[in-house]
């Protein structure tokens, strides 16, 4: 019958709920402006991700229910989605009308999430697991927390023409590229398909 999929399609399901919830609350103005906003979520970052590691091993050790461990994992997945979604409009309302505009900020999104993904799957996970990956996470964003403070967001030069493509749109073109020939590419179906749920 599929339960993976279900099973999946509830926990993204729940991370994009939070995304939601996050980007409402953020274009709202319900947090503060500026660096200072967005190093709030980076310290939201850095306690949720060793919150969650430690969450999923006491799951695991103390064999909870087979509902609600899942559930709570949900739970977990809205929290994270809540503080990712709210930091993209954050983001672009600090830069509005410099040139790291929205569309550079959704673009550099995406591109972080799909080398994120198969970074984690591939490269992390077997190597540093879960709770690896968790803590590893908080370090970036305690990096990023500390870059925050020390470094004001300041408005740059809007003057002349945008690029026609990023640096980050360009890496994207290329990913797609990639992924194109990967599929037609005989006997690498599966591996593009695995990598997909990643």
């Amino acid at each position: 019958y599929g339960s993976l999929y279900l099973h999946l399609g509830a926990l993204f399901a729940a991370f994009m709920v939070g995304t939601a919830a996050g980007s409402a609350l953020s274009l709202r103005g319900w947090l503060p402006g500026g660096a200072r906003g967005l190093a709030l979520l980076d310290a939201a970052f850095v306690v949720l991700a060793p919150a969650s590691a430690a969450a999923v091993q006491a799951l695991a050790a103390a064999g909870s229910p087979p509902r609600l461990g899942p559930f709570l994992i949900g739970v977990g997945l809205a929290g994270a989605g809540l503080v990712v979604g709210a930091q993209l409009p954050l983001a672009s309302r600090t830069h509005e009308g410099t040139r790291e505009s929205s569309t550079f900020f959704y673009a550099a999104d995406l591109v972080g999430a799909c080398l994120g993904a198969f970074a984690t799957a591939a490269l992390l996970l077997p190597a540093i697991g879960l709770a690896g990956i968790c803590w590893l996470l908080a370090g970036i964003k305690l990096a990023s927390l500390l870059g925050l403070w020390l470094t004001p967001v300041r408005a740059t030069d809007v003057s002349g023409p945008n690029p026609v493509l990023t640096p980050a749109a360009w890496a994207a073109v290329g990913l797609f590229v990639l992924s194109g020939i990967l599929i037609v590419s005989e006997g690498t179906l599966m591996t593009v398909y695995a990598a997909s749920f990643s």
